[in-house]
């Protein structure tokens, strides 16, 4: 849930009483029902596929998101919710990788593996 919200005037810290012109409360869906999750761990890829629901067949997206490392899935959800199959891979910074932290797996290898 996230409540947005219109304040009059500039708003800083310091101020003490703060008048709300408008506000609505808004419900983010990050994956719709019937999409499916699968969590990928074979072979030294990691990543996490989304699959719509329906007989497809679908497109497909490779989803490598996001410098800070680790496994970004957000993306990939919506991608499926909107009819796409998404793969979200992990290729530097997650714990399951097989190189240290701070190494991107982005190698022929790695892509052959997925």
């Amino acid at each position: 849930m996230v409540h947005i919200s219109l304040l009059e005037g500039h708003v800083s810290p310091s101020e003490q009483q703060i008048t709300e012109l408008a506000a609505v409360t808004a419900e983010r869906w990050y994956i719709a029902p019937g999409v499916k999750r699968i969590e990928i761990r074979q072979n030294g890829v990691v990543g996490t596929l989304f699959v719509p629901p329906g007989p497809g067949p679908f497109p497909a997206v490779l989803d490598l998101w996001g410098m800070g490392g680790g496994l970004i899935e957000y993306r990939s959800s919506l991608l499926a919710s909107r009819g796409y199959v998404s793969f979200s891979l992990a290729y530097f910074g997650h714990k399951d990788l097989p190189s240290p932290p701070n190494c991107i797996n982005v190698g022929d290898s790695y892509f052959k593996a997925s």
